[in-house]
């Protein structure tokens, strides 16, 4: 890859890559370390991109692999690091942190889901691509998620 259009990717996804990876293992020193290890791969890789959708697409998939492979250590499966910032977008309201305290709570799978569904505005189909899954599974899993969102919610109250 060429270095002036990584530099342009990496200034437009940077953000986005270590969210993605935060939202995951909820620690923000991993998160940037991922994000690390994704550009490495991304400045490595070969493939030719059609648009910058297509890279953004990638770079998800590729950090989403790399989280869970983390989290996968035997250090990570003893240790539960959260921390209630996690998924900040740009505003921090108490409302938001409500939320985000108790989308921190949840499983892994559904916060995953509701993170790629509302705050990177993916549509089922592309998540279901991305995760390996199914769009039923991926529509089901997301009611479970709201579900269990709203019950976590109304208990902080």
């Amino acid at each position: 890859m060429e270095k002036e259009a990584f530099t342009r990717i990496a200034e437009m996804y940077l953000n986005d890559v270590i969210r993605v990876s935060y939202s995951i293992c909820h620690n923000r020193s991993d998160g940037e370390d991922i994000a690390q290890m994704v550009f490495e791969d991304l400045y490595r890789c070969d493939t030719v991109f059609e648009n910058d959708e297509h890279v953004k697409k990638w770079l998800i998939r590729v950090t989403l692999n790399k989280s869970r492979s983390l989290l996968r250590t035997p250090w990570k499966r003893k240790v539960d690091l959260y921390l209630p910032e996690c998924m900040q977008k740009k505003t921090s309201t108490p409302s938001n942190e409500k939320l985000l305290a108790a989308m921190g709570r949840l499983k892994q799978k559904y916060r995953t889901l509701i993170y790629l569904f509302y705050y990177e505005d993916m549509s089922v189909k592309e998540i279901a691509e991305m995760m390996e899954m199914t769009e039923s599974a991926v529509k089901t899993n997301l009611c479970r998620a709201r579900q269990d969102l709203k019950k976590k919610m109304e208990g902080e109250k």
